[in-house]
């Protein structure tokens, strides 16, 4: 098992659609070099819905690996952010005893 790690966010906290994208298209291009291992990437990142991080995710899926995104970590309905809305990620969220979230 090989664990690859893709910062995406400086010492404040803060980055771009650019290098989240950036990221995700660098984790596909190792993947190629590790051809017929299973990959799994997991996000934990929120945001505004964005067409290209949703593209990435599509990307990433495509090129055979299992995506798993937060919903969003910002207590908002997964379906209006991304990477959560996209339908090539498995999105989860964080729920107590009671199904309410947490």
């Amino acid at each position: 098992t090989i664990l690859h790690a893709a910062k995406v966010f400086d010492a404040s906290g803060k980055t771009s659609m650019g290098n989240i994208v950036g990221a995700m298209d660098w984790v596909i291009e190792n993947h190629k070099k590790h051809e017929g291992e299973l990959a799994i990437v997991s996000m934990s990142l929120g945001g505004f819905y964005n067409p290209a991080l949703n593209k990435a995710a599509r990307r990433v899926r495509e090129a055979g690996m299992f995506l798993i995104v937060a919903a969003g970590n910002s207590n908002k309905n997964s379906c209006t952010g991304s990477p959560s809305s996209s339908k090539f990620a498995y999105t989860v969220g964080a729920s107590d005893f009671n199904d309410a979230r947490a």
